[in-house]
């Protein structure tokens, strides 16, 4: 939180956003918590849903995709892409 300036709620939000995506994080309670991905971890395109898709190449045109519902599947593929060897 303190190396990326940021507020405690913006890492709750993260980690459950890549919760939400799929992404096995875990993480540690505490003042001095944690959050983590295995380092075995490597993620694959293989692994986007057909919404997650449709919301990448749809995502230069914010306002439907958000009449479409698919601005969260937008978010989850984004964080896929970046994850991905």
């Amino acid at each position: 939180m303190e190396e990326f300036e940021v507020s405690p709620r913006a890492i709750v939000r993260d980690l459950h956003a890549l919760r939400i995506a799929r992404f096995p994080v875990h993480t540690e309670r505490g003042p001095r918590g944690d959050g983590y991905l295995h380092d075995d971890y490597r993620n694959t395109l293989i692994q986007l849903t057909t919404d997650e898709i449709a919301a990448f190449f749809l995502s230069s045109i914010p306002k439907p995709l958000e009449d479409l519902g698919l601005s969260e599947p937008l978010r989850a593929a984004r964080l896929k892409l970046a994850a991905s060897p």
